[in-house]
């Protein structure tokens, strides 16, 4: 009877770090496969850029930020490619929204919107 009871501790034992091993390694696989390798090296090659972070970071903010009245798709959009041009440096280089384009095409033309 006790012979029995030991051996069957010591089989669920070895079940339960079997397990947890597994569940381990598992976890360092998956961890893995979520944090992509980005290789930046092939300057100009877009195709060679995994925009995973980028995916995860957007509909992690659609799903867990706190203010959902903040969350405009449109400006999230517009403000990731103005800081992408941005990350250039260039004073003269910026990114403008359509709206933006649209007064400055008014400003440089001369003409100006008529206010009702």
């Amino acid at each position: 009877m006790k012979l029995n009871f030991i051996r069957n501790l010591a089989l669920i034992s070895a079940v339960i770090i079997l397990s947890l091993g597994v569940g381990v390694n598992l976890g360092k696989t998956e961890a893995k496969k979520a944090v992509p390798n980005y290789n930046f090296s092939s300057q100009g090659n877009p195709e060679n850029i995994d925009f995973t972070l980028f995916w995860n970071v957007w509909e992690r903010l659609k799903k867990t930020y706190f203010d959902k009245t903040k969350l405009d798709i449109k400006t999230m959009y517009y403000g990731a490619v103005s800081g992408m041009v941005a990350a250039l440096g260039d004073p003269y280089t910026a990114f403008l929204t359509p709206e933006q384009n649209k007064e400055n095409k008014q400003e440089l033309s001369g003409s100006f919107p008529i206010w009702r």
